[in-house]
């Protein structure tokens, strides 16, 4: 009798349905400060001379170099992030991606 009644409650317990549930989050990469400072100016220097303007073109290839590099940075890092975790986001993608 006792074995009949440990098999039914075997029987049963087996029937018992789980749940599992799988939460998704996103985590956001983190950028260094200096990645995310916005880029200076276009310099409005007063232009009289061909050398004023030669300093105010080589002041602003620079600038762009900088500013560039920095883009370049934020892109190659998100990259690796989406590479890592298999991800497919976009620089544009992720601006709009809301964390919790």
């Amino acid at each position: 009798m006792i074995c009949l009644l440990l098999l039914i409650v075997m029987l049963i317990s087996g029937c018992v349905k789980t749940v599992t549930e799988t939460k998704v989050q996103y985590i956001r990469p983190e950028f260094p400060q200096s990645l995310l400072d916005p880029c200076d100016p276009v310099p409005t220097d007063s232009i009289k001379t061909n050398g004023d303007l030669l300093m105010s073109y080589i002041s602003l290839q620079t600038a762009y170099a900088i500013c560039s590099a920095k883009v370049s940075s934020i892109s190659n890092i998100l990259s690796s992030y989406d590479s890592v975790y298999n991800l497919d986001i976009t620089l544009e993608d992720s601006a709009n991606v809301e964390v919790k």
